[in-house]
C-alpha cells in the first residue's frame, strides 16, 4: 500500500502499474495481457471525534481467456494462458453460485482473484462490470461466452452501506492484543515450547509493526511514500507521452530500445495493415451487478 495526498499523485500509481504490467505478442494480440491487474485505492474520512468514514474501490482489468490453438501460445505464453484460465474459470463459478436464488457456498478461496474481490462481489459494495465483445465472426464462441457470463453476473445482487469505524478504537485493540501475544510468548517460553514461541514471535512483530504504522502521523506517512516514489520511478522511469496524433512516445529508459527497433520493425508495418478497422474495434457492453435483474 502507498500513501497518496493528491490526484497527481494516484495518476503516479497507475502509471507505475501499468509500465510494470507483463504483456506480451500471441497471434490474436500484439500486446496481450498476461495476468490480470488490480488496481485499488481506500478512502478515509474522519470527523472531529475520531470517526472514520472508509471506502474501497478496486478497478479491475481481467486478461482475456485464451484459446491454445489460435493464439499459438507455447512455453511461458502457454502457461500463462492456462493459468489466466483456470482464474477465470474459478471467477465463473463464483458468480454461478452467486447468481442462484438458494445461495450454497461460494469458492472464493479457489483462486487469488475471487478472493481478493470477494467484498466487490457478495459484501457491501456496488459493482459495475464492462464486457469487451469483438464483432468479427471469428470470435463467435468467444463473445457468446461473455454475454452468458454478463448474464450471469446480471443476477447477482450486493447492499451499500456506509462504513464507520472508531479510530481511537482500533489503536487500542491493536494494544490489547499486542499485550496478549506477549503474554503467550512468555508462558511459551516457561514451559519451554520452541515451536510455539517461534509462532507467537511471528505473530507479535507483525502486531508491533501494524500498530507503528497506525500511529504515525499522515504528514510522515506522506513523505515516506514520496520518497518510495520517487525510488520507484528512477528505476522505470516516467510513463510514454501521449502525442496529438494518439502514439505515446517511449520514456526516456526505452527510448534507445526503440529506435533501435524501428528499422526491423518497418517490414512488419505493411502486414498490420491487413487488419480491418471493424476488427479493430471492440463493443463493450455496462452490467450493474447491483441492478435489479427484473
Amino acid at each position: 500500500e502507498a500513501a497518496v495526498g493528491s490526484c497527481e499523485e494516484v495518476f503516479k500509481l497507475i502509471d507505475y502499474g501499468t509500465q510494470m504490467r507483463c504483456v506480451s505478442a500471441t497471434a490474436m494480440n500484439s500486446a496481450s495481457s498476461r495476468s490480470h491487474c488490480i488496481f485499488t485505492f481506500k478512502t478515509s474520512i474522519s470527523d472531529n471525534v475520531g470517526t472514520a468514514t472508509m471506502s474501497q474501490t478496486h478497478l479491475v482489468d481481467l486478461a482475456g481467456s485464451e484459446r491454445a490453438g489460435r493464439t499459438q501460445a507455447t512455453g511461458q505464453r502457454l502457461k500463462e494462458g492456462a493459468a489466466i484460465n483456470q482464474s477465470l474459470s474459478a471467477l465463473s463459478r463464483v458468480i454461478s453460485e452467486l447468481s442462484k436464488k438458494k445461495k450454497g457456498n461460494p469458492p472464493f478461496r479457489d483462486s487469488k482473484l475471487t478472493y481478493i474481490l470477494k467484498e466487490s462481489l457478495s459484501g457491501n459494495s456496488k459493482t459495475i462490470m464492462m464486457a469487451a465483445l469483438s464483432p468479427n465472426s471469428a470470435d463467435y464462441e468467444e463473445t457468446l461466452s461473455t454475454l452468458q457470463f454478463a448474464k450471469s453476473v446480471k443476477m447477482v445482487q450486493t447492499k451499500v452501506v456506509a462504513n464507520q469505524v472508531n479510530e481511537k478504537g482500533v489503536e487500542a485493540q491493536l494494544r490489547r492484543e499486542i499485550e496478549e501475544l506477549k503474554a503467550q510468548l512468555q508462558t511459551a517460553s516457561d514451559v519451554h515450547d520452541d515451536d510455539r514461541s517461534a509462532q507467537v514471535q511471528k505473530r507479535l512483530a507483525e502486531q508491533e509493526e501494524v500498530c507503528k504504522y497506525w500511529g504515525k502521523d499522515w504528514e510522515t506517512v506522506l513523505s515516506e511514500q514520496r520518497a518510495k516514489m520517487a525510488a520507484r520511478m528512477s528505476v522505470v522511469g516516467p510513463p510514454p507521452v501521449v502525442t496529438e496524433s494518439g502514439d505515446a512516445s517511449p520514456s526516456p529508459k526505452n527510448r534507445s530500445k526503440s529506435q533501435a527497433k524501428d528499422d526491423e520493425d518497418d517490414d512488419d508495418n505493411d502486414n498490420d495493415s491487413d487488419v480491418s478497422e471493424a476488427e479493430a474495434k471492440a463493443q463493450c457492453a455496462l452490467v450493474y451487478m447491483s441492478h435489479d435483474p427484473s
